[in-house]
């Protein structure tokens, strides 16, 4: 192995370093890579994207086949308040958002289902990589042997600190594929789609500390209108495991003022369903009876778009990579992260940051 001008050649192969391997003194050059990275990922899913043939509307309620369904909705929301929240069956609904940004426009609602989001490859690393969080978290714990006794999730913080490196940054950038298939299905500016919320969740059979039907815009109802913070607007659930194989049941279903769902969305290595986070999809993972059935989901909000750039390099090892131990890093990060993603300016590329 022979190093030359900081990549290493072997066998005539050139292999670049890992990302922030040294602890980040050369941020700022990993974070150029790592965005270059996100780059080529959306170049290669876009190539698998039209490949893949569009799913006819299923004629019972299961949606199997691979490839491409969208289903436009109508918007819809409670009529008086948000007090039955938490059983939003019960809750009486009008045509219309609860978001008052004006690209949660009230014809933009709808269900998309798109395949090949991610490689099985990397399915697998990142279900590696939160078998190892998991396992490092439980290390000691009194509890012994809590991560297979009921369903977990693994938030941002939690794969930053008992993650590998490669595993996170993994995380990382499929969060940003998710955002610009979001931007993409629903025809938003990408600079206006900010993450709200990203996690790998581990579901089993046993009790769920989640509710069962629920609507993802209720999670967090604080703050209304244009402005309001932790407000859901799209929501995406990937999956990195194949139904039938890995586990049975767990079905993401969907429901219409009705017990009976009016669409089940068949689990399948790297498949992804995006949707509107309103009271038109209002949904439930069904019970998974054997197995362990791990996912990718991620949280979005439109936002104004930045004025300022978020500061690259540094900004982005400490804030988004190796992040402290609290809360704030994560907001910061998810606040600038639209922003971090734009390509850099001809002064930027001077060293003008």
């Amino acid at each position: 192995m022979v190093e030359t001008h900081g990549e290493c050649t072997v066998h005539n192969v050139t292999v670049p370093p890992p990302l922030f391997a040294d602890g980040g003194s050369l941020a700022e050059a990993d974070f150029d890579s790592f965005r270059s990275l996100c780059e080529t990922d959306n170049l290669e899913y876009q190539q698998r994207l039209a490949r893949q043939p569009s799913i006819a509307p299923p004629e019972g309620r299961r949606l199997a086949g691979v490839g491409t369904y969208s289903q436009r909705l109508e918007c819809l929301k409670p009529k008086d308040s948000w007090k039955l929240r938490h059983e939003p069956l019960r809750q009486k609904l009008v045509p219309g958002r609860v978001c008052a940004h004006a690209l949660c426009a009230t014809d933009n609602c709808a269900l998309h289902v798109r395949d090949e989001v991610v490689l099985a490859a990397e399915a697998a690393e990142l279900v590696e990589h939160g078998v190892q969080v998991l396992a490092s978290e439980d290390e000691g714990s009194s509890f012994g042997g809590l991560a297979y006794s009921r369903s977990r999730r693994i938030d941002f913080l939690q794969s930053a600190a008992h993650g590998s490196m490669a595993g996170h940054l993994l995380c990382l950038r499929v969060a940003e594929r998710l955002r610009r298939i979001v931007s993409g299905a629903f025809r938003l500016p990408l600079a206006q789609v900010r993450l709200s919320e990203h996690f790998l969740t581990l579901r089993q059979p046993g009790p769920s500390l989640e509710q069962p039907i629920h609507c993802d815009e209720a999670v967090f109802p604080h703050g209304e209108g244009a402005h309001g913070r932790w407000r859901f607007h799209f929501s995406s659930v990937l999956w990195l495991g194949e139904s039938g194989g890995d586990f049975d049941g767990g079905r993401l279903a969907f429901y219409n003022n009705s017990t009976r769902p009016w669409l089940e969305v068949e689990p399948r290595v790297g498949r992804a369903a995006v949707f509107s986070s309103g009271w038109e999809n209002v949904h439930a993972i069904q019970r998974v009876t054997r197995g362990h059935r791990w996912a990718f989901t991620a949280a979005f909000m439109v936002q104004e778009e930045t004025a300022a750039r978020a500061e690259h390099g540094r900004h982005f090892y400490e804030q988004c990579v190796r992040p402290a131990p609290k809360g704030e890093s994560y907001a910061s990060c998810r606040q600038q992260w639209a922003a971090a993603m734009e390509p850099r300016t001809e002064s930027e590329e001077g060293g003008h940051v």
